[in-house]
């Protein structure tokens, strides 16, 4: 009869056990937010990465920021990437704005270009800019503030140089990108504390295939406004011998090699990986109509001699999780 009673009360108590972590279980599911665990059944957001004038080297870092976000927000990313300019990434666009994509992320080559296609389209999924700003879309951009970007670089200009020197600005960007607009405030700011500006136009960066040693000699100061195009044009000093002081924008891990290695002076650098994670989080939770949250990255003015502290490590060299 002991025995007996002894498992009766063995029962008894895993029953119990068993009551306790169900209770539990409902409760937890009735308090905690429904976006702690991602749900099993949720569909996959369908999302067009239209990447403009990429390259895979120079951008690996905001790749690899989609990629872990559509990993952890269940979606499934498309790149796409047209042979030539801006006219083509228009048609591209409209493409796949017409073919049932749940959203786009794109990264302007003529913000102008791609306002055209938008304002024309009726009904549309949820489009996220990269870098460049839209006119009318201006909340959906994901980047930095690039009338700041450019004042910070040019103050660190002034802060190094003596006034009267002559700074020549690579222009890359068409009007109205990410690029120009840096380039714009720089200029202004150079010109108010008492610079000489000159400007080239230059899309693709200084190429050592062109003849622009001439006037590159005739400058103090260089400066850059368009991450590929600084890289081009820190390798082509490089090839001509020309130690002329270069300053740009652009945090890519070729950028931060030829900043060790002396070939550019300071950069304003972000985090390209954070850039690629936000805009396929704001596609993704835009297109499930959830809420979403400010996308303006931070950045800060870095010189070879910071390239070592661990934060910066972490913006130059980010590991994803």
């Amino acid at each position: 009869m002991k025995k007996r009673a002894q498992k009766g009360d063995t029962g008894f108590l895993r029953t119990g056990i068993f009551l306790l972590l169900l209770g539990a279980m409902v409760f937890l599911s009735l308090t905690l937010p429904e976006n702690v665990f991602p749900s099993r059944d949720q569909e996959l957001v369908e999302v067009s990465v239209l990447l403009g004038d990429w390259d895979g080297a120079l951008w690996s870092n905001t790749r690899s920021g989609m990629d872990q976000a559509a990993e952890d927000l269940g979606a499934e990313l498309r790149y796409l990437s047209p042979a030539q300019g801006a006219e083509e990434q228009g048609d591209m666009l409209l493409r796949e704005l017409e073919s049932g994509v749940d959203a786009v992320v794109i990264r302007p080559t003529d913000p102008a270009e791609v306002a055209d296609v938008l304002t024309t389209e009726g009904s549309m999924p949820p489009v996220v800019t990269l870098e460049s700003t839209v006119e009318g879309w201006e909340r959906a951009c994901v980047g930095t503030d690039a009338e700041l970007v450019g004042r910070a670089l040019a103050e660190t200009v002034c802060q190094n140089h003596a006034k009267g020197s002559t700074v020549l600005l690579i222009r890359t960007g068409v009007e109205g990108s990410a690029a120009a607009r840096r380039l714009k405030a720089a200029e202004e700011r150079l010109v108010q504390e008492g610079f000489t500006v000159m400007t080239c136009w230059k899309p693709g960066g200084l190429d050592a295939r062109t003849d622009e040693l001439s006037l590159v000699r005739s400058a103090d100061v260089l400066m850059v406004f368009d991450p590929g195009a600084l890289e081009q044009t820190a390798q082509t000093l490089r090839t001509w011998g020309c130690g002329l002081p270069l300053y740009g924008a652009g945090s890519s891990t070729g950028i931060a090699s030829l900043m060790e290695q002396d070939h550019i002076t300071a950069i304003a650098a972000w985090s390209d990986y954070a850039a690629g994670y936000l805009a396929v989080e704001r596609a993704v939770h835009t297109a499930r109509k959830e809420g979403v949250s400010d996308s303006e990255l931070q950045f800060q003015i870095v010189r070879k001699e910071d390239m070592y502290e661990p934060e910066i490590q972490k913006l130059l060299f980010p590991v994803s999780g």
